[in-house]
């Protein structure tokens, strides 16, 4: 048992794909669904800190699947 989620990637900053893979350069563990969506799976308990990853990752991952981005994150 554990929780989900899923974050629609607006078709502008690019395709859930990228923005998963950019996810796995990272450390974190995603899969693509339905085209524009990420789905993630984390466990039920879940601390805190890796909570902030996440979403650190996550950030840094949709400035980078964007086209013509000049940095890694997100402004």
């Amino acid at each position: 048992m554990g929780l989900w989620a899923g974050i629609d990637i607006d078709p502008a900053v690019g395709t859930a794909r990228e923005v998963c893979m950019c996810l796995l350069e990272r450390g974190i563990l995603a899969k693509d669904a339905h085209g524009q969506t990420v789905r993630l799976a984390p466990p039920i308990v879940v601390e805190e800190a890796d909570l902030d990853m996440l979403v650190d990752a996550f950030r840094e991952a949709v400035g980078a699947a964007q086209p013509n981005s000049s940095s890694s994150a997100l402004r």
